[in-house]
């Protein structure tokens, strides 16, 4: 048969000592145990409701130390737990729960016995309560007593004064709230402290000994439990002792007799006692019960000398445990991954001598799983590493041979893996060496491996999802800008060909123009010409038609320079030049000058770019003349070792808004083009070339017109 113990955290004495207790007597009537860790009875987890791990354990009975696992016992509890663990006996250990089997230790007629010796024996009148959660049963009920008796007192010995302070039943929030108290009421020194429990009493304890007042450092103290520690010669202290063996050995045979069909009370009550040490003021070593037990046992020397060795023996003991674990501790803050995490474990495993371990981690869940991943174990001293290549069934694999008896009771123990509220994995061992403290610790020390592991993948998981973002960003852009490129180059062949068209319109309508309309104004000049002598007014009507002529053939000439194919490129420039020079009436000079060595290599479509470069001059002189009222204009066509340029530059009135590209980092959709401009823009597009204008109030204009060479 397999019970399963519910307890809170079994590094604490408290819970420690109750279940050696049970899982001992449990162990001679033949029970296999199993202990869950880190479940409450009071919502703890999000949305689990209580004990979730029954739905992976498959046990006979269920016990729980409900005084470690309830924050409050305000809430209906018996129906929950009988829903959860449906069929089966129940028993709760340290608080009654109506409806269920319950063994708890009757503690309030010896709190009554500690109040009295405080306040009648010692005569204190000065009192401070330092308490557990003010809505938890067992510190209600100790307050409840302890301002009981101060109120008895009162009415027999006016101006006992209490305070109350409120802690968490540990040694830490313990040394917090008097700490707090000490700095906000520093004249208040009280006589006497009154601890709800042991763990709270250390804490409180070392305070007082670091006080600069002797009177803090003077000031008697008391606790509740009995624990181990209490005892010590460090903390001697006044206490209730609650009898947690028997709690641990009544609730393993209540247990024992419901799932054998015995008859069990409703519920067991065990009493405590007063144990009075030296540090409630009494004048004395040792305990009334330790002396009297040693003296009939043979001798107080003897028995005093056996306990002086034992104790030793522990302490080095634990000594040597501490520092396993503070080196485990240590060493696990160089481990970056899970496999290096379980190197770190198998050497602490092996220094503490655990023989049996397993390491189970969960996925990415919110609650608990019923899969998990079983990343290493330990069994019989053979040692295996699965990563996460084995996933597991948690109810397969907790009903497996390994955690029932052989022969002798198994007992194993279950510690949950904790990051806030949320599970990570947990690990399960066996108990034989009984290290408990230690393993929680190991624990403590995994969880934060593993939460810094999973951190580290998803920050590196998230690192990778960006890059492949980039990457396909990146792509996205590449595929995007070609596209572009494509569209660019369609755009400058569209251009090329609108171009192109263009061109041979104006080389048709040239044509058009000097083969027909020019010979029709020629025949009927000569005509005209022939009867000039018989009419003033003809003479003067052929001069008019002679003009026209003249005029018609140069535009037929500017439509298409027909002299590029006949004459090539640098005697068209130059004839351009001087008809522009002759058609301002001697206003505008024009100089030109042609320094290439050669050809120049305008690409494979040559007469297309001849015709660009021609156009884009054109266009530059006419605008000098017609705008700028340039006297003078200067136009070169020059070369380097690697770059053809073309250069028109005039004296006129310059124009800052017509820079191309434009200053200062503007936008080029900012720059004042008309067609003429936008024509010279597209045309050098057409040739690859780098097109500038550079236009000042005072400088002139200059249009520069640059490409590469090949």
């Amino acid at each position: 048969m397999k019970v399963a113990v519910y307890v809170n955290l079994l590094e604490q004495e408290y819970q420690l000592a109750f279940y050696k207790a049970f899982q001992s007597r449990a162990a001679q009537l033949s029970l296999d145990t199993v202990c869950i860790q880190q479940e409450r009875l009071d919502g703890f987890s999000q949305g689990e409701g209580i004990c979730p791990s029954s739905s992976f354990l498959s046990v006979d009975g269920a016990v729980f130390l409900s005084s470690s696992l309830m924050s409050t016992s305000e809430i209906p509890l018996a129906e929950a737990l009988k829903s959860k663990f449906p069929g089966i006996p129940l028993v709760s250990a340290g608080i009654m729960l109506p409806g269920i089997k319950s063994v708890m230790i009757r503690t309030k007629e010896s709190m009554r016995q500690l109040m009295s010796h405080l306040l009648y024996g010692h005569g204190y009148r000065k009192f401070i309560y330092v308490g557990g959660h003010e809505w938890h049963k067992d510190n209600i009920l100790r307050k409840a007593v302890f301002t009981e008796s101060i109120e008895e007192a009162r009415k027999k010995v006016p101006g006992i004064e209490a305070a109350y302070l409120h802690a968490e039943f540990n040694e830490y929030t313990g040394m917090q709230a008097l700490e707090g108290y000490i700095k906000e009421n520093p004249e208040f020194i009280p006589d006497v402290i009154v601890c709800a429990n042991d763990t709270t009493a250390i804490g409180v304890q070392k305070v007082l000994r670091v006080q600069g007042n002797p009177l803090w450092q003077s000031c008697a103290l008391t606790g509740f439990d009995d624990i181990k520690e209490a005892g010590e010669d460090g903390a001697r202290l006044t206490t209730i002792r609650q009898p947690l063996s028997l709690l641990g050995v009544f609730a393993a045979e209540s247990i024992y007799k419901m799932l054998t069909h015995g008859q069990v009370e409703d519920v067991v009550k065990i009493s405590s006692s007063l144990v009075i040490r030296s540090s409630c003021g009494c004048p004395i070593a040792f305990s009334r019960q330790s002396e009297a037990g040693w003296s009939a046992a043979g001798g107080l020397q003897g028995r005093l000398e056996n306990y002086i060795s034992r104790m030793q023996h522990s302490q080095i003991v634990a000594e040597m445990l501490e520092r396993y674990v503070s080196h485990f501790g240590q060493s696990l803050n160089q481990a970056d991954s899970i496999s290096a995490v379980v190197d770190k474990l198998k050497a602490f495993l092996a220094a503490v001598e655990m023989q049996d371990f397993y390491l189970l981690l969960f996925g990415e869940t919110g609650s608990l799983p019923e899969t998990a991943f079983l990343t290493y174990q330990k069994e019989a001293g053979e040692e295996s590493f699965f990563g996460t290549d084995r996933k597991v069934s948690l109810k397969e694999f907790f009903s497996s041979p390994r955690f029932s008896s052989k022969g002798n009771a198994c007992r194993s123990i279950i510690y949950y893996f904790m990051s806030g509220q949320e599970r990570l994995g947990m690990m399960v061992y066996k108990d034989d060496h009984v290290i408990h403290s230690q393993m929680c610790n190991c624990g403590i020390f995994l969880a934060g491996a593993f939460d810094r592991i999973r951190t580290l993948e998803k920050e590196k998981k998230a690192n990778q999802i960006l890059e492949a973002e980039v990457q396909k960003r990146t792509k996205e852009l590449v595929q995007t800008n070609q596209k572009l490129v494509e569209e660019a180059e369609k755009r400058i062949q569209v251009e090329a060909q609108v171009l192109k068209i263009g061109e041979l319109e104006r080389k048709r309508f040239s044509m058009d123009l000097h083969d027909d309309i020019c010979q029709r104004l020629a025949g009927i000049s000569m005509m005209c010409a022939g009867l000039a002598s018989q009419n003033e007014k003809l003479a003067e009507l052929s001069g008019l038609i002679d003009e026209t002529l003249r005029r018609t053939r140069q535009y037929a000439h500017d439509s298409f320079p027909m002299e590029l194919n006949s004459l090539g490129l640098e005697k068209a420039i130059g004839n351009l030049c001087d008809a522009v020079q002759r058609q301002s009436y001697g206003k505008t000079k024009v100089s030109y000058s042609w320094s290439l060595r050669s050809d120049p290599d305008l690409g494979e479509d040559r007469n297309r770019n001849e015709i660009n470069v021609y156009r884009i001059i054109q266009e530059a002189l006419n605008n000098s003349v017609r705008h700028a009222k340039a006297s003078q204009i200067d136009v070169s066509v020059s070369e380097t070792d690697d770059l053809l340029a073309v250069t028109v530059h005039d004296n006129g009135a310059g124009n800052p808004d017509i820079n191309f590209p434009p200053e200062d980092g503007g936008q080029e959709g900012n720059v004042k083009m008309g067609v003429g401009l936008q024509s010279m823009h597209y045309r050098a597009d057409q040739l690859g070339a780098d097109f500038r204008i550079v236009s000042s109030r005072d400088g002139g204009t200059s249009v520069i017109l640059s490409w590469k060479k090949g």
